[in-house]
């Protein structure tokens, strides 16, 4: 068995190897671990001590020599338990601060930022939707071909999945170009759509204060420009042109 199938429960890599080390070992010392694990040895302390914390091994003295076991697969499952826990109680603690955190947060400065990667794109529309709130709204000029891409099919339900929840509505100018395939696989709940023939800036999206623009082609990113005069901007070219638009 590979160590990254632990990894993705929560253990570093080297704590995988360990575990899977000591399950094959049976009880054992550290020589033999190091050995069969390949974890280094001026670490193998730690890691096993985090295992013993994390209930995924045990230690005896036998002799004057400490010799380790890990505990049986099924204390993983309850390992996981544990953790889903503690993230709910996190959560729960998160909420709580959310209003004291937004109060001071400094309104009205102007920054840029980037986001890359898929996972960055996804943390930028998060903070969309974070900034925008419950029943609120924001205004699109869409992507038009990148929205073929199985890549762009997927985050953008993820999105409206996200926006719904919280009763975000979306205005969106749509190529005349791409409308068969819009209505095909963007065809959500909560959106109000317009088609133009005007040739648009594509990927824009206008919320508050702040107009975010994403590509996909030929890396996924995202740039975030939070300034009420150039928003101010991006408001009034949006509306003007809805008002163009066609059903």
């Amino acid at each position: 068995m590979d160590a990254s199938s632990l990894e993705g429960i929560g253990l570093s890599r080297n704590e995988a190897k360990a575990y899977l080390g000591l399950l094959g070992l049976g009880e054992t010392t550290v020589t033999p671990l190091v050995r069969e694990a390949g974890v280094p040895n001026s670490k193998v302390y730690v890691i096993l001590e985090k295992l013993i914390a994390k209930g995924l091994a045990s230690s005896v003295q036998k002799r004057g020599v400490r010799h380790y076991q890990a505990a049986a697969p099924e204390a993983i499952l309850e390992f996981l338990q544990k953790r889903k826990q503690e993230v709910a109680e996190q959560e729960s603690a998160m909420q709580s601060l959310l209003p004291q955190l937004q109060a001071q947060q400094h309104v009205g400065r102007q920054y840029a930022r980037v986001y890359e990667g898929t996972r960055g794109v996804k943390a930028a529309f998060r903070h969309m939707l974070f900034t925008i709130g419950q029943g609120g709204s924001y205004k699109v000029l869409t992507l038009e071909r990148e929205l073929e891409s199985e890549q762009a099919i997927q985050l953008f339900k993820w999105l409206h999945t996200e926006r719904n929840k919280q009763k975000t509505w979306a205005n969106l100018i749509v190529p005349e170009s791409i409308r068969t395939l819009f209505k095909q696989h963007y065809n959500y709940p909560r959106m109000r759509v317009r088609h133009s023939t005007v040739r648009l800036p594509t990927g824009i999206f206008i919320f508050g204060e702040s107009v975010l623009s994403v590509s996909f082609e030929p890396q996924s990113i995202a740039f975030l420009i939070n300034s009420k005069n150039h928003t101010k901007n991006y408001h009034r070219f949006f509306d003007d042109m809805w008002k163009q638009g066609k059903t």
